[in-house]
């Protein structure tokens, strides 16, 4: 069954429990919805590493491309003179000025009071995604994506067991292998 709430169409209901209000609520956010979640410190250092390196690079890159126009102002111009880059190799040595930055912004980040963002779902969404995943450790229910129209599918565990176990039982489709899953060549040989 298609069920909708007033916020709108969430997706298809095909298991046999009734989902309350605040499930539906919580399913109409979708299955992309991702809830804040609090900063990590050693996420936030690499990314300063990771953006020290990259101006760092580019200033090397920069600082060759010059050199590189001063040596081929007296070629012929048969490329652009944008394509002639000096081939050096670049050491991670950093020039003062992007020493200085790489200083400042690994301070900032350490004084940085990090906190959990206020959370994106009402008290009454936060109690349905309690409820979708109590569900789901207990086996009662499970939520996955549809393949089209990216609606929420809510199934049965016993059901989508059934239906696997119907598809994989045809044998017109499927073979069985009987020798052992981690001999290789004796599997490849059985599915000839």
């Amino acid at each position: 069954a298609v069920v909708s709430t007033q916020s709108g169409h969430y997706g298809r209901d095909f298991s046999d429990i009734p989902l309350p209000t605040e499930a539906k609520l919580y399913l109409a956010k979708g299955t992309g919805f991702v809830t804040p979640r609090k900063p990590d410190r050693d996420r936030l250092n690499y990314d300063v590493r990771e953006f020290v390196r990259n101006i760092a690079w580019r200033a090397h890159h920069n600082k060759n491309r010059e050199e590189c126009d001063d040596y081929h102002t007296n070629q012929q111009e048969d490329f652009p003179r944008s394509l002639y880059i000096k081939r050096t190799g670049w050491s991670q040595n950093l020039e003062p000025g992007i020493e200085e930055l790489k200083t400042e912004l690994k301070q900032f980040v350490d004084q940085l009071e990090l906190s959990t963002p206020p959370s994106n779902l009402t008290t009454v969404e936060i109690r349905g995604q309690n409820w979708c995943k109590s569900m789901v450790r207990l086996g009662k229910l499970i939520f996955t994506k549809a393949d089209k129209g990216g609606s929420v599918l809510v199934m049965n565990p016993r059901d989508v067991d059934t239906a696997i176990s119907s598809e994989l039982s045809k044998s017109d489709s499927y073979n069985n292998v009987v020798a052992d899953p981690n001999d290789l060549p004796a599997v490849m040989a059985t599915l000839r």
